[in-house]
């Protein structure tokens, strides 16, 4: 790295991918700490990102301090991560020399290449460590701090690192590969692609619309609410910032921004939003609330038992989740977005499969392969 290259990292200060250290790790009491930061720089980068980076010998407000390179074994630094680190981080080390009010430092940067191997995850228990590593704990950086990782996290690390995390699309990149060259689909291999340790789900894009509902499909009598021009204008704003903290999976944003609706159940589309952010908060009763509200208000969008049945699926109950993707796949028709379609029929194929009720299991299987333009 050139000085006018450091000198712009430098001024841009620490940030995810950017650590200052006034000295390197003191080893061996410090090797815990250098284990968790280059972990968890390696977690923290992006495809098209740069190289993360620990500058060592500088902090804040132009402070530089000379480091003794001599000391520094990079071999038994590759070798105490490839020992305590599954799988490997790549990181490599850069002296560089820098003059600042006429005195000489010696610098040293550690890189952290982009990573295509994400999560890089402890692999060993060290109880007695200062901090305290433990065997699958997998560590991030979260501005110019290091934490342990959400889930939330976990996944977008995974989704970066091979852009193909969900086992359903590697069923379908199967079989095309298997047309292809013309070849027989081996069903037992289609079932081995889709044997997931927990039922899966898709991520839905929330996209509704807010519109006030005055009468349902059915004609049925509801209980009508009235909203003012005013706060139908404010909340189809609310509305549109609620949505993308869902698609964001912000769903304590999701629910603040929920509450300043002026009336959630007048509309269908707070409601339906109010069964996801609720299921993810796991509020029981309102998530009850609220799709016993939306279903009088649309009785026919499968999406509202899609969205109920998510409820059921993450709390393991596979009967009541049944139940309900049940009539959500009676609901479909040519007009339901093909994602939510998707998800129904993956899932209603999952439970039966667990189920080990076959017959129902190659019908939806056979329904999947058929809405992907495919066959068996």
């Amino acid at each position: 790295m050139v000085k006018s290259d450091l000198l712009k990292l430098i001024k841009k200060g620490e940030n995810r991918k950017v650590d200052f250290k006034r000295e390197f790790y003191h080893f061996p009491e410090k090797k815990f700490e250098f284990i968790k930061d280059i972990s968890a720089m390696a977690n923290s980068t992006l495809k098209g990102d740069d190289d993360s980076l620990i500058l060592v010998g500088y902090k804040e407000n132009d402070a530089f301090y000379d480091v003794d390179i001599s000391k520094i074994k990079e071999a038994e630094l590759q070798e105490l991560m490839a020992a305590n680190v599954s799988p490997k981080v790549n990181f490599f080390l850069e002296p560089i020399t820098i003059k600042h009010e006429n005195i000489t430092y010696n610098l040293l940067i550690i890189k952290i290449p982009v990573s295509t191997r994400k999560p890089h995850i402890i692999n060993k228990n060290f109880p007695n460590s200062n901090p305290k590593l433990y065997e699958g704990q997998c560590f991030v950086r979260n501005g110019s701090s290091t934490s342990k990782s959400n889930r939330h996290e976990l996944a977008e690390m995974i989704y970066d690192a091979d852009g193909n995390p969900d086992r359903t699309k590697k069923l379908i990149d199967y079989i095309l590969s298997m047309n292809k060259i013309n070849q027989q689909l081996d069903k037992e291999e289609i079932y081995k692609l889709l044997d997931y340790d927990l039922i899966p789900t898709f991520s839905i894009d929330f996209t509704k619309s807010l519109n006030v509902i005055t009468d349902n499909a059915n004609g049925d009598t509801i209980e009508q609410y009235h909203v003012t021009k005013a706060d139908e204008e404010k909340d189809i704003k609310l509305f549109e910032v609620l949505k993308n903290s869902i698609n964001n999976y912000d769903y304590l944003l999701a629910e603040t921004l929920l509450n300043k609706i002026s009336n959630i159940e007048a509309y269908y589309s707070t409601c339906l939003s109010a069964v996801i952010i609720h299921t993810h908060l796991d509020n029981k009763d309102k998530v009850l609330k609220f799709f016993n509200r939306a279903k009088e208000l649309n009785p026919n969008d499968c999406e509202i038992y899609l969205r109920y049945a998510m409820y059921f699926l993450n709390n393991k109950k596979n009967g009541d989740a049944l139940l309900h993707l049940e009539k959500a796949y009676d609901l479909v028709n040519t007009s339901t977005n093909l994602q939510i379609q998707l998800v129904i029929i993956h899932n209603l194929f999952w439970i039966y499969k667990e189920m080990n009720v076959k017959k129902r299991m190659d019908f939806f299987l056979k329904k999947y392969l058929e809405l992907e333009k495919l066959s068996v």
